[in-house]
């Protein structure tokens, strides 16, 4: 019946999994910034973390960081959009009996940037889309994007180390 995922799971492995670190690196990188931003992969650098962690575990160390990087990224591109044509974009989103809605974002913009990070991408695209608008400092917004994928894809690849080898 999941003779198509099955295939799907032995191409991903093959191709993707498989590549020298040279060729994986940069290619984890562009799909980590094509998720953060406007295309959005879903779970796509989840299973690449976690099938390349499990596969080679010394890999750990520094492949969850390549994932992480490419997020930020893909988070800097939309936070960037945001920032610049922000205004224009939640006038058109929001209408007059909701116009409330940037003004409690940006009120609560500083703790609700510090966890959406470690949420699946739509969350955090979100946040990119409003943390720009709502003035949210450039470096604060990349440190805190760069820690918080950082700990989800390094919590996914130790975890993969630990129960891989269990299974």
């Amino acid at each position: 019946m999941f003779d198509w995922l099955r295939s799907i799971g032995h191409w991903l492995e093959v191709y993707v999994i498989g590549l020298p670190i040279y060729y994986a690196a940069p290619a984890m990188i562009v799909i980590g910034a094509l998720d953060s931003s406007l295309l959005s992969l879903p779970e796509i650098n989840d299973y690449l973390v976690v099938g390349r962690c499990f596969k080679q575990p010394s890999a750990t160390f520094y492949f969850p960081l390549f994932a992480a990087l490419g997020s930020v990224i893909g988070c800097l591109a939309l936070y960037t959009i945001m920032r610049r044509g922000g205004q224009a974009l939640l006038r058109r989103r929001f209408s007059r009996e909701t116009s409330s809605a940037p003004n409690v974002l940006a009120r609560y913009a500083s703790w609700r940037s510090r966890f959406p990070h470690c949420c699946p991408a739509h969350a955090l695209q979100d946040l990119c889309r409003y943390g720009g608008h709502a003035g949210i400092s450039r470096w604060k917004f990349v440190v805190t994007v760069m820690i918080a994928r950082s700990f989800r894809y390094y919590v996914e690849g130790i975890l993969a180390v630990y129960y891989g080898s269990a299974y």
